[in-house]
């Protein structure tokens, strides 16, 4: 591959991954831990608290929730990110490159052309 074909290759990736807006569910993730311990019976017990005494196995376990709300490239969006999605684009269009030039209203807008400042940088 000759040099120049291998720069427009270059710039063609680093214009697409810029341009690039991923949206996904935004999920609630929370940590925690169940205890695994034998009763004096023999019998295997599970309990969110450790037991006050005695010998016991900590389990830990994660809990994914959806929140009912979108994310683009991280940012919490308002609805569907839609309003966003057009403020990133306007800002990557009109190439801002400083937050101060991003609108102050609606605030869907300002946190997407503010999104593709910060990612420029």
């Amino acid at each position: 591959m000759r040099r120049t074909q291998f720069i427009a290759w270059l710039i063609f990736i680093a214009a697409f991954n810029a341009s690039a807006q991923s949206i996904y569910q935004d999920r609630d993730v929370r940590e925690g831990l169940v205890y695994a311990f034998k009763t004096p019976d023999g019998v295997m017990n599970y309990s969110s608290k450790p037991p006050g005494s005695g010998s016991y196995r900590a389990i830990a376990y994660y809990s994914v929730n959806k929140t009912g709300r979108n994310r683009m490239n991280g940012l919490l969006c308002e609805s569907d990110c839609s309003a966003e999605r057009q403020a990133y684009q306007q800002a990557r269009d009109h190439q801002i490159t400083d937050e101060k030039n991003c609108p102050l209203a609606p605030r869907a807008s300002a946190a997407g052309c503010k999104l593709w400042v910060q990612e420029g940088k």
